[in-house]
């Protein structure tokens, strides 16, 4: 099976792991590699591959080699190995969310990547804690996100302070298809703002590390917080096409196209 390293900050070491995790020579598959364009297959986030071609056209310089990235979701990625990896045409670099890390390992589609201090030592301890799984490496950071508020001032002129000021805009802003604020309570990276923000939390801390037996996702103030999120639905402030694997394009697309005065997005 053709694994892929979960990191887009090319470098050497990567090309040196992809070559020691790679399929088994075979006259079919070299026949099919010699019919390739290029050398390293990068799978980049949508609409994201124009922040690589620097990066690109440096290392295609410095290696000599040829560089092809190809764009698509970043969560559909996973699914896509699960067929290409197998078949010896994935790619050898993924661009992957932190939190798919743990199933793409144990499924065996990514490779450990040997990196050394120095190399580490470039990133934020929190990072490249996110990127490891069973104390090994598993990528490099490539970006740090988080869910912000954003606002179109031609439907909102000022951002509400509180969220019961942005609950009360959405209730006379919601109607004709347009919407308040859109997010997606379905997907717990967003709703845990909701949780997170009353008192929830997934896992407590003991001795600096995440303690498993100390679980606040059923305490009272994500329980609150849960409530609180639910009450929106209930209102039907948030059109029921925004949930699924469809919601965030959905909601995206709401958004640009002016029929929601803001959203929460990253």
């Amino acid at each position: 099976m053709k694994k892929a390293l979960s990191l887009l900050t090319i470098s050497a070491l990567s090309i040196g792991m992809l070559s020691a995790c790679g399929p088994k020579d075979s006259g079919k598959k070299e026949e099919s590699k010699a019919k390739k364009d290029y050398d390293l297959l990068v799978w980049e986030d949508d609409k994201k591959g124009v922040g690589l071609e620097p990066a690109v056209k440096s290392f295609e310089e410095k290696y000599k080699v040829k560089v092809k990235v190809v764009e698509m979701q970043m969560t559909d990625q996973v699914k896509k190995l699960r067929l290409d990896g197998p078949a010896g045409t994935g790619p050898d670099v993924v661009t992957l969310p932190h939190d798919q890390i743990g199933n793409a390992v144990t499924e065996g589609l990514i490779s450990e990547v040997k990196a050394d201090d120095a190399v580490k030592s470039k990133f934020t301890d929190l990072s490249i804690k996110a990127q490891t799984y069973n104390g090994k490496l598993y990528g490099l950071p490539k970006a740090i996100e988080t869910p912000i508020f954003i606002y179109n001032k031609k439907l909102m002129q000022k951002a509400p302070e509180t969220m019961d000021e942005l609950f009360n805009f959405s209730k006379d802003f919601t109607k004709d298809g347009k919407y308040g604020f859109l997010t997606l309570g379905d997907n717990f990276y967003f709703a845990n703002a909701f949780m997170a923000g009353m008192g929830g939390y997934v896992f407590g801390e003991k001795d600096g590390k995440p303690n498993a037996s100390d679980v606040g996702l059923n305490n009272s103030g994500a329980v609150q917080g849960a409530e609180y999120l639910q009450k929106w639905y209930k209102e039907k402030l948030f059109p029921k096409g925004i949930i699924g694997e469809s919601g965030g394009p959905a909601a995206d697309g709401l958004f640009n196209e002016g029929k929601a005065a803001s959203i929460m997005n990253g």
